[in-house]
């Protein structure tokens, strides 16, 4: 689970649409942080899309706010195999010192050949 928290003020209301039953929307994309962790514990950042066309015109979203990942993630189910008939499915394990308080393996080094 990934819990966000954005600031609404910075919403570029010129993207704001209606759906079809009169409720409005607004397109957002959640990217992992390429620097990994934040000082506060976020991994992710949350940025409004502002539509295809804009963003082939260049235009970027504004940043709207941060989220962490709470616990630990699991698909609720696994994803279909690849062309290699291989599982795509990522199980996420939990950080060293997660919110579980389980910690993880230092490294990902095993004794397999490839």
């Amino acid at each position: 689970m990934i819990r966000i928290k954005i600031n609404l003020a910075k919403i570029d209301q010129t993207a704001v649409f209606e759906g079809k039953n009169g409720a409005r929307y607004v397109d957002l994309t959640l990217m992992e942080n390429k620097q990994g962790l934040d000082q506060y514990g976020n991994s992710h950042m949350c940025v409004q899309d502002l539509g295809k066309e804009r963003r082939l015109a260049g235009e970027k979203g504004p940043i709207l706010g941060n989220g962490k990942t709470i616990g630990t993630v699991k698909p609720s189910r696994p994803a279909p195999p690849d062309d290699r008939g291989e599982s795509t499915t990522v199980w996420n394990r939990p950080t060293a010192g997660g919110a579980s308080g389980v910690s993880a393996p230092a490294d990902d080094s095993t004794d397999l050949p490839f």
